[in-house]
């Protein structure tokens, strides 16, 4: 869409442009915004950071033309700026605010249409991404290809750009959505970098203390990876990066709750990685008693998606499932999870609950658990139980999240 804004004090010429600018977009199927104002005051204190296009009238009796063009480039660089006027040399002295061009009233819709192909077709060619910042300074477009890196400062956020500093009243989260489709990358919680100023990688070690090397990552825990698809794809792609820690993409698991379109997406990102499903039930009403996510995707559904990731990667699917005395960990339970595992081929993870002071879960007894696995085996379907560690410290499964906020 163009966003196109007029600013002349005679109502009826506005009216006129308007109509003009309108059959412009239908004969040339463009969508077009357009918003009036009829003084250049108006203008500056009403300006909208999403305008592409400004057709300015320089005699004006409140703040004039040219006056508001010296204001409009202060806040936004990139905006065009068509000066309209009855003297020639009025139009000559707009140039210095980088006007597109000057055009002599009342306006034909023939150098209308001329001026407005000749813009588009430029914009599409220079068309560079922004983001709006506010402050008490007013509004302003910063080009995304001159930020360099957005920090938290003063409980506001400071923009770097190759220009300047700029200090924006907005939060750091709305900003990171925002930014996320155009390359920044969020690093800790202070910094949003932009990925085109990063000159490289040197290739990494992360060692224990212990002298081991850190071989295997699973991205799990209190937070679903895949409600933060893109930050999640451009973590693993450094992880596994030779210039990165270079660790084998078989090497990386990401656990899910269960987001069907993220996982049928992430099936085809060319990826070698296990994807995990928490599943934890084998009803869709014993699973929503555990998981309010089941109230928005059914087992089915997430089955097929399960299904269709192994399609796509070749890559086993890995079940987990948390076992809760007297909830799911019957032999019922079991033959179920069974019927549901077959035609994955999957790799079924069993989890004995661990404490969590909200919920009053318990774990089964370990004969219990061992006669869950046993079910398991029979039908020949590949399950371990998982080795408990953590637990002393509440870091165990299920068990990370933060207890004072």
């Amino acid at each position: 869409m163009i966003h196109i804004a007029i600013c002349d004090d005679e109502h009826q010429f506005v009216d006129s442009l308007t109509e003009q600018i309108r059959q412009y977009a239908l004969e040339n199927s463009e969508e077009i915004k357009i918003t009036t104002y009829y003084d250049g005051l108006e203008l500056v204190e009403k300006y909208d950071t999403t305008t592409d296009l400004v057709f300015l009238d320089i005699q004006m009796k409140l703040v004039d033309g040219l006056r508001a063009a010296k204001r409009l480039r202060e806040m936004d660089e990139k905006v065009g700026i068509i000066f309209l006027t009855t003297l020639t040399q009025y139009g000559l002295e707009g140039y210095k605010y980088q006007a597109i061009d000057y055009v002599i009233k009342p306006i034909r819709y023939a150098r209308l249409k001329s001026e407005l192909d000749r813009f588009i077709a430029r914009r599409r060619r220079e068309e560079s991404p922004f983001i709006a910042v506010n402050n008490d300074s007013g509004r302003y477009k910063v080009m995304l290809n001159s930020l360099r890196y957005v920090e938290t400062f003063n409980r506001n956020l400071l923009f770097h750009t190759e220009q300047e500093n700029i200090i924006c009243y907005r939060s750091m989260k709305e900003v990171a959505q925002e930014l996320a489709p155009h390359g920044f990358v969020r690093c800790h919680s202070g910094y949003l970098i932009n990925l085109f100023y990063v000159k490289g990688v040197k290739k990494l070690e992360i060692t224990l203390l212990t002298g081991e090397r850190v071989s295997n990552v699973v991205v799990m825990g209190t937070g679903e990876p895949l409600d933060n698809y893109d930050n999640l794809l451009t973590f693993i792609r450094m992880l596994t990066d030779e210039n990165g820690l270079h660790i084998s993409q078989r090497n990386v698991t990401v656990s899910t709750c269960g987001l069907v379109p993220q996982m049928k997406k992430l099936a085809r990102e060319d990826l070698q990685i296990t994807l995990a499903l928490s599943l934890h039930a084998t009803t869709d009403e014993k699973r929503r008693e555990l998981m309010p996510i089941a109230n928005r995707y059914t087992i089915e559904e997430l089955m097929d998606a399960c299904g269709y990731y192994f399609e796509q990667t070749g890559r086993r699917i890995t079940l987990e499932y948390s076992l809760v005395a007297g909830v799911n960990d019957s032999e019922r339970d079991a033959e179920r999870l069974c019927r549901l595992a077959r035609p994955l081929r999957c790799h079924i993870n069993l989890i004995p609950a661990n404490p969590v002071k909200e919920r009053d879960f318990v774990q089964p007894e370990g004969s219990r658990i061992k006669a869950f696995q046993n079910v398991l085996e029979k039908n020949r379907i590949n399950g371990s139980i998982r080795r408990e560690m953590g637990r002393d410290i509440d870091g165990a499964c299920g068990q990370l999240r933060r207890r004072h906020m």
